[in-house]
């Protein structure tokens, strides 16, 4: 005699093998997507922690002549940095303008009271000219550069010289360098550090020294542009 009781039993075993499967396959498929997805999302909070794709922060000068270090700009707009003369005479610093429009030299609008006189390989601190309260970078579209701290500045700053030898009539020269760097909420805790090339630790024919804006500097020819 048949036991139905039994047959209806493996009937309902049989059809809920196939669910259990479909629902082992499921989580299977979660897990290995999951973790995968995990992984994606750590790796996108890195890269925007660190921004790998940022232009680096730091300063070079277009021209030879010139060299500068650890910019700065604070979130009123004004510009701390230091620029070195690696000219091969004294030059004298009539104005310095920071701007973010790169486009056009920008009008000089008027000297400093106390023109700046640099000997070769000195040192300027634009946080610090005698009778200038202050540089400020300005906005591409005019107006001073105001931001939160943490916003990048990227722009050109604009050195108006003459060498020593230069007359009273003789034109304005130019200089420019662009700028990449963070704003920071009022005056740097930390003065900018030094120039490597302040003293000049170059010596013999090699005795021009171009600092890279990072500490390190090099020792080339005096007419060698520097790396």
């Amino acid at each position: 005699m048949v036991n139905l009781s039994n047959m209806r039993g493996q009937a309902v075993i049989e059809s809920a093998a196939p669910t259990a499967r479909r629902g082992q396959a499921a989580m299977e498929y979660l897990m290995t997507y999951g973790w995968a997805l995990l992984v994606i999302v750590i790796v996108i909070a890195i890269l925007l922690i660190i921004n790998p794709f940022s232009a680096p922060q730091g300063c070079r000068f277009d021209q030879l002549g010139f060299t500068c270090a650890n910019p700065v700009v604070d979130d009123s707009g004004k510009l701390y940095m230091q620029v070195t003369n690696n000219n091969n005479n004294a030059v004298t610093v009539y104005k310095v303008i920071c701007t973010q429009d790169k486009s056009k030299t920008p009008d000089m609008n008027g000297a400093f009271t106390s023109p700046v006189s640099l000997a070769r390989n000195s040192v300027m601190d634009t946080s610090n000219i005698s009778g200038v309260t202050s540089i400020k970078c300005a906005k591409s579209a005019g107006g001073d550069f105001l931001s939160n701290p943490g916003t990048e500045f990227s722009g050109k700053v604009w050195v108006f010289y003459k060498n020593e030898e230069d007359g009273a009539s003789y034109p304005y020269r130019t200089a420019s360098a662009n700028v990449v760097t963070k704003t920071v909420r009022g005056t740097p805790s930390t003065p900018p550090a030094s120039s490597p090339c302040t003293p000049n630790p170059c010596t013999g024919s090699t005795t021009k020294c171009c600092d890279d804006g990072a500490g390190s500097y090099a020792c080339v020819a005096p007419m060698q542009a520097c790396p």
